[in-house]
């Protein structure tokens, strides 16, 4: 699948674009500041229902307008074509009455945004990938979370559901202390976090043979390096 053509209103610096695009590589050049990376966050909000980057979808709408909207224009490997639309618009704005996000594929709302994730897989590869190594266990996971969630269902559900049961559990925290409530809690943390646990272990030990074989080429084979998922 490759994306023929991606049309964007009021996303962060870009007032209206659209950019036809060819099979192979596609190059944008320009000056700092110009949009290139937001050019990129659009095609990744299509994939991801949300951007690649630590932004909430009010910071993705252009300043001084109430809605942002993007359209890409898929090519299957069959040929078909997919056209995915994904708007967002603040509360209380004209756009939409009561505001949000919705995600559209051919002419269709999903119920749910998560039932999108992996129709159309997307990487990144940016310098800020060195935080994979040198920054806190929290983008590791996120990198893990954003990879496995479009190769596993079930998965994406299992983190959903640990998500808002840890939420659910730190609400109650903050008003009752019933041990028998907070041992439900724990049990289904318990479970779903086991679930993540095995896929990323099992990511993991899929992942470390390619590590290990682009490692050596980079250090022209004078090191090794080894990767494993350790949980606490």
């Amino acid at each position: 699948m490759y994306l023929k053509r991606l049309s964007l209103i009021n996303f962060k610096n870009i007032g209206q674009e659209e950019f036809p695009l060819t099979p192979g590589i596609n190059c944008f050049v320009g000056d700092n500041g110009a949009g290139k990376t937001n050019f990129i966050d659009a095609i990744h909000y299509l994939s991801m229902c949300k951007s690649a980057f630590s932004m909430t979808d009010t910071q993705s709408v252009r300043h001084g307008e109430e809605f942002f909207l993007l359209e890409g224009s898929y090519e299957r490997s069959d040929g078909r074509g997919e056209q995915i639309v994904c708007s967002f618009a603040r509360r209380g704005g004209s756009f939409k009455r009561n505001g949000g996000k919705t995600l559209k594929r051919n002419g269709k709302e999903y119920d749910r945004l998560s039932d999108h994730v992996g129709l159309v897989p997307v990487v990144i590869v940016s310098p800020a990938d060195t935080a994979l190594v040198s920054d806190a266990a929290d983008e590791r996971r996120r990198y893990l979370n954003g990879c496995i969630s479009q190769l596993d269902r079930g998965y994406l559900s299992a983190v959903m559901r640990y998500n808002a049961v840890l939420s659910e559990r730190n609400r109650y925290l903050k008003v009752g202390s019933d041990e028998d409530m907070l041992s439900i809690y724990d049990r289904q943390l318990a479970e779903h976090g086991q679930a993540i646990y095995e896929k990323r272990k099992a990511f993991a030990e899929r992942l470390q043979p390619l590590v290990g074989e682009y490692y050596a080429l980079l250090s022209g084979r004078r090191e090794q390096v080894e990767l494993t998922y350790r949980s606490e």
